[in-house]
C-alpha cells in the first residue's frame, strides 16, 4: 500500500520552520534592550505625573470681582451721606485702600488670578460679596 502522508520530518519541516538559534550574547542583548525599554517608559511615566501634579498644583484658581458694581455702590453710599469734598476725598482715598488691601489679601490667601466680570464669560466663581465684604471691614479698621 502506497503511504500519501507526509512522513515525520516534513511534518515538522512544515510546523517548525528552521529558525537559528540565539547565541548567548544575543539574548543577552535583547533582554538588555528590552528591559532598558522598560526602564525608559517607566521614566516617561513617571515624569509625566509628576509634571502634572506640580502644574496643577501651581496653577492659581481664576475667579472673578465685580469692579463696577463695587465702585457704584461706595458712590451711592457716599452721594448718600452728603460730605464736603476734603471729607469726600479722605472717604475715597480709605476706600480705594481698602479696595486695593481687599483683594490682595484674597490673592494671596488663594493664589488666585482675580479678573474683572466683564472679562470673563462665565464658569469662574464670583468673590464680589467677600471682597465687599473685607472692604468694609478694612474701611472700619482705618487709622
Amino acid at each position: 500500500m502506497e503511504n500519501n502522508g507526509l512522513d515525520t520530518e516534513q511534518v515538522t519541516d512544515v510546523v517548525q520552520p528552521d529558525k537559528p538559534q540565539l547565541t548567548r550574547r544575543q539574548k543577552a542583548k535583547r533582554q538588555c534592550l528590552r528591559n532598558l525599554g522598560l526602564v525608559v517608559l517607566a521614566v516617561t511615566a513617571l515624569n509625566a505625573a509628576v509634571t502634572s501634579a506640580m502644574i496643577s498644583l501651581q496653577a492659581p484658581a481664576i475667579v472673578s470681582f465685580d469692579m463696577k458694581a463695587t465702585i457704584d455702590q461706595f458712590t451711592e453710599q457716599a452721594i448718600d451721606r452728603e460730605l464736603k469734598e476734603d471729607e469726600l476725598g479722605l472717604l475715597t482715598n480709605r476706600f480705594t485702600y481698602s479696595l486695593n488691601k481687599a483683594l490682595m489679601d484674597y490673592q494671596q490667601r488663594h493664589s488666585a488670578l482675580i479678573l474683572v466680570k466683564p472679562a470673563v464669560v462665565s464658569g469662574v466663581p464670583d468673590i464680589t460679596t467677600e471682597i465687599q465684604g473685607d472692604i468694609s471691614h478694612h474701611m472700619t479698621q482705618w487709622p
